[in-house]
């Protein structure tokens, strides 16, 4: 007669499975494509960015 083997346990979200989506809060979503903005030169060296109630429309945040 076999034993039962107990589940393998899945891992957790820390170790990165690639089949699953890492939750990620919105603050830091906003915070990466604000980054990637900068990085693709839509804000040239020296000019502001847009104010917080400009980027919480852009973003369609409070």
């Amino acid at each position: 007669m076999q034993s039962a083997s107990a589940p393998a346990a899945s891992p957790s979200p820390s170790e990165g499975d690639p089949g699953t989506p890492a939750f990620s809060p919105l603050y830091r979503q906003i915070k990466d494509l604000i980054l990637q903005s900068l990085q693709a030169g839509e804000w040239k060296p020296g000019e502001s960015i847009p104010s917080e109630m400009e980027l919480a429309a852009r973003f369609r945040v409070s």
